[in-house]
């Protein structure tokens, strides 16, 4: 209780004194914060008494104008399907003369007309001519054609020796030896409309070298030795002496023929002599043919002096020297000749 009492007339006392102090210093309070009193009595923001430099507020910054650009707008396009484009490859053609000729083309269905047809039944209907002929739609039409196939109808007509007429894209090419400078002033007057501006062209055709038969005198026969001569001759066109291909092995066949000869020559007297000749056509190398012709006339020679042991035979070979057909490559020139001379 008395503690309370004492703190209470110390608070009595703190508030007089104060009382006291604010009374003394009355004018000089008001004289110092006169001015924060308005004619209103609005209370003011009391600022102390100091060196305020004002900053104007910063205004916000003002972008440049950006330029816009108008992009103009595309026009709708049409779309048209395109239909996929066939590309036509080139037609070709191919002949080949010989004794196996050969027919090879690849055309257009448009050009199947007749003349082809016709050429196919005249030159490549035989057993000796081998067809390889296809019709194709995505393939140009042969505007060559006609010319194409007259060239081929010559050097089948001509027996020109290894011709070949080929017509590949716009290369033409056209070989073989023909016999004469007419046939081959001819072969270049049907090649001028393969012209250089379109084709390239290979003309590669020359004139065959003649071959030189010399002349050999008729030896003197009696008239058994002609008639056995016209007998043998008679055989050998009839029956031909033929031999394994490449080899000089005679056929049963043949040994028939010869079996036949022996006879023929059993009735002559020693006095004579049989001379075999060996030929052969013009396919293969020269040296080849020649040496394949002396074997086969040496297998012949052998044969004979099995079944004739007096009479004098001798063997030759000519290869492809002495043909007895104008084309070199005609099977006729392979064959075996007897030729009987009276004496030794």
């Amino acid at each position: 209780m008395g503690s309370k009492l004492i703190l209470l007339l110390g608070l009595i006392l703190g508030a007089a004194l104060a009382f006291v102090c604010v009374m003394d210093n009355k004018e000089e309070l008001l004289s110092k914060y006169q001015h924060l009193i308005d004619d209103n009595s609005k209370p003011k923001t009391i600022v102390e008494k100091s060196e305020i430099i004002s900053q104007e507020p910063a205004l916000p910054s003002i972008p440049e104008p950006i330029e816009v650009v108008q992009e103009p707008i595309p026009e709708p396009k049409l779309v048209v399907k395109a239909e996929p484009v066939v590309i036509l490859s080139e037609p070709l053609f191919s002949y080949t003369v010989g004794e196996q000729s050969k027919l090879s083309a690849k055309l257009s269905p448009d050009d199947r007309t007749e003349t082809l047809e016709k050429f196919i039944l005249d030159y490549c209907q035989s057993d000796e001519c081998t067809q390889d002929i296809t019709f194709d739609e995505n393939t140009k039409e042969a505007s060559w054609k006609g010319d194409a196939l007259k060239i081929a109808s010559f050097l089948k007509d001509k027996n020109v020796r290894n011709g070949l007429i080929s017509i590949n894209s716009r290369l033409f090419t056209l070989k073989g030896e023909v016999t004469n400078s007419e046939d081959l002033d001819a072969l270049n007057e049907l090649i001028k409309p393969f012209s250089p501006e379109v084709f390239r062209v290979e003309n590669l055709t020359t004139i065959a070298k003649k071959v030189v038969v010399e002349e050999i005198k008729e030896p003197q026969i009696d008239e058994k030795v002609e008639k056995a001569q016209e007998d043998i001759n008679k055989l050998l066109l009839e029956n031909p002496i033929y031999f394994r291909i490449g080899s000089s092995i005679i056929t049963k066949q043949s040994k028939t023929t010869l079996n036949k000869i022996i006879d023929a020559l059993k009735s002559l007297d020693n006095n004579i002599t049989l001379q075999v000749e060996g030929h052969t056509d013009a396919r293969g190398s020269a040296k080849l043919n020649k040496s394949l012709s002396q074997k086969r006339a040496n297998s012949v020679k052998s044969y004979l002096q099995n079944g004739i042991k007096d009479i004098k035979i001798e063997a030759v070979g000519y290869g492809e020297e002495r043909p007895v057909s104008q084309n070199p490559n005609d099977k006729i020139n392979r064959r075996v000749e007897i030729h009987l001379t009276k004496g030794e």
